[in-house]
């Protein structure tokens, strides 16, 4: 499906939720202690798995500048920030090796306490809105693949279109409360977890 996709988009999303439950490695990520302990510390909370996740991006340069623009921001390869939850934590897992050059996550500093004052709207940004006031606090995380990161997207961020390549990344988030977008829980219904059953709970709270 992605050889077919990557000729008319930038992005393929897993929707079919087999694609988890027949890979015992991503079930393991799924349920590993250490993210739920690390969402604990940060929830301050009994973290509820809320969203698992997992697509390709891939070089996609339109003619058309408005439509090439509007495939970035489907993408979320335009800066901007997330309101799924009122409060979560991400992990992304980069299953591929991912360099400047290949879409590396993007995050400006210190965002998610407040919203800058500049951005007076929700919605996607411009990078040169994001340059002109925040240029010094703007991070490119890259890595091997392997490489986890832990992302609380609620500040300004994006996944850095790509110059070249493929990317594949996995992502799970937890939250503290389901409160908010009805439409973001839909894979993790159908997961089947075999967590240790003092864990188990705080993955089936919701699911």
């Amino acid at each position: 499906l992605f050889e077919d996709s990557r000729k008319i988009s930038n992005r393929h999303q897993y929707l079919d939720i087999s694609v988890f439950n027949n890979s015992s490695e991503v079930l393991q990520l799924i349920y590993d202690e250490n993210f739920l302990h690390i969402a604990n510390e940060y929830l301050g909370a009994k973290p509820i798995l809320d969203i698992v996740t997992m697509w390709w991006s891939n070089v996609l340069n339109m003619d058309n500048e408005e439509l090439n623009t509007a495939f970035k921001g489907a993408a979320a390869q335009m800066f901007h920030f997330d309101m799924d939850r009122l409060k979560f934590l991400k992990f992304f897992v980069y299953l591929t090796d991912v360099t400047t050059e290949t879409g590396p996550h993007v995050y400006v500093r210190d965002t998610h306490k407040k919203v800058p004052a500049y951005v007076t709207h929700d919605g996607r940004l411009s990078d040169e809105l994001i340059a002109q006031h925040d240029k010094k606090n703007t991070i490119e995380i890259t890595g091997s693949a392997g490489t986890i990161i832990a992302v609380d997207t609620r500040g300004l961020h994006k996944g850095k279109e790509l110059e070249k390549g493929e990317r594949l990344i996995f992502q799970i988030e937890f939250t503290n409360s389901l409160f908010g977008n009805p439409d973001v829980q839909k894979v993790t219904k159908k997961l089947k977890f075999n967590a240790k059953p003092n864990y188990r709970s705080s993955y089936e709270l919701f699911i």
